[in-house]
């Protein structure tokens, strides 16, 4: 990605590179800027505007900054071999370690827009690496300081921790979340599961059952159930297969054919088709009884 900005507007000043909150382009036009805490931030014009998120065309010559300059772990990566990936995700990873609450059940990356409960979002920064985690774990990898991450299930679904999560309800953002952790014991149940305490175990197991029997959106979220259904029988916890089945024929109810789904009941077909369809359907198939 390439963050332009137009010099004639105002000065960019070095500190910019190095932490400082002054933004590139002119206040109510800013396209990026780092705040307090270092992390790039978008401005109201980076998304869905002309010319968006690329450059802007408000006068004076155009500065090129790369996200190797405002600190992208990834930078300089070719991406070319396996071992390629497995060190992008350690990269991508490792800067949360800092951000770690103290008992490890929430990982907190300073303010965001989120319309949901702090702890909500606390716990999706959390368990969201493990899409990169629990595949690097399986297929052979290392990621020193994944310890914390286990600490965090211990604890987070701990409903005597004060770092508590909170119980899944209908519609809710904890319900996303709860994928992630079905995905990683699905895939690599002898980190993410047999790490756990056995208190531990057993409150994990409790917190993912009642999500179950909590109401998902009516598009894809219905495959956040069928992948907590895959993680609970890869460690051997009996639940309702019944809810599973009804979420999957929902599923293939909104098939339009040639591969394609609507997502819903609407024919709305964006981006999380190829992001959460098509990822989701692959993965079912290969961990499904």
């Amino acid at each position: 990605m390439r963050v332009w900005a137009p010099l004639g507007d105002r000065v960019i000043r070095d500190e910019l590179l190095y932490g400082s909150c002054a933004p590139i382009a002119t206040p109510g036009n800013e396209l990026a800027w780092l705040d307090a805490t270092g992390f790039l931030k978008v401005g109201p014009v980076s998304a869905g505007a002309d010319p968006g998120p690329a450059q802007t065309t408000s006068g004076g010559m155009m500065k090129d900054f790369t996200t190797q300059a405002m600190g992208n772990p990834m930078a300089g990566n070719p991406f070319a071999t396996r071992a390629d990936a497995q060190q992008a995700v350690v990269d991508l990873t490792a800067p949360l370690l800092e951000a770690f609450s103290p008992g490890c059940a929430r990982v907190t990356l300073g303010a965001t827009g989120a319309h949901f409960h702090a702890a909500a979002a606390d716990l999706e920064g959390l368990v969201r690496p493990f899409w990169g985690l629990a595949p690097l774990l399986a297929g052979g990898g290392r990621f020193y300081g994944i310890e914390k991450f286990v600490d965090g299930l211990n604890n987070g679904a701990d409903p005597a921790h004060p770092e508590y999560w909170g119980p899944v309800t209908d519609r809710d953002q904890r319900m996303v979340e709860s994928a992630a952790i079905g995905y990683a014991l699905a895939l690599a149940p002898d980190v993410f599961w047999d790490g756990l305490s056995p208190r531990g175990r057993d409150c994990l197991r409790d917190w993912l059952l009642n999500s179950l029997h909590q109401t998902p959106a009516p598009n894809n979220w219905n495959f956040f159930h069928v992948l907590v259904s895959l993680g609970l029988r890869r460690v051997g916890i009996d639940h309702d297969l019944k809810i599973i089945e009804g979420n999957l024929d929902r599923l293939e109810g909104w098939d339009m054919g040639n591969g394609w789904y609507r997502d819903g009941s609407s024919q709305q077909a964006d981006h999380y088709i190829p992001f959460a369809m098509h990822f989701y359907g692959l993965i079912y198939p290969q961990y499904a009884p």
